[in-house]
């Protein structure tokens, strides 16, 4: 649901773009729609769910698309999520 395109990530890799361009396409192309977003967060709720932690191995600081969506989801669900990179939760 997340991830993005691997050409993105071949251009990022390659030094074709830099990560502001990497983070501005992710965004507009590979990162889900919203009413996407409030139907996986639904299911979760429904599995039983009060509060979802999503994770990533890099370390906090790493550019990754995973940061990215962390801090979106938080930004823009952030009742429904906890960010699990931060100790104090």
């Amino acid at each position: 649901l997340f991830s993005p395109s691997r050409k993105l990530v071949e251009d990022l890799k390659t030094g074709e773009i830099g990560e502001e361009r990497y983070k501005d396409l992710y965004y507009v192309f590979d990162f889900p729609y919203e009413r996407d977003i409030k139907v996986w967060i639904q299911g979760l709720r429904d599995a039983g769910a009060e509060k979802i932690t999503f994770l990533c191995y890099c370390a906090d600081g790493e550019f990754c698309h995973t940061h990215l969506a962390i801090d979106r989801l938080l930004r823009d669900f952030g009742k429904y999520f906890i960010d699990g990179r931060k100790a104090d939760g």
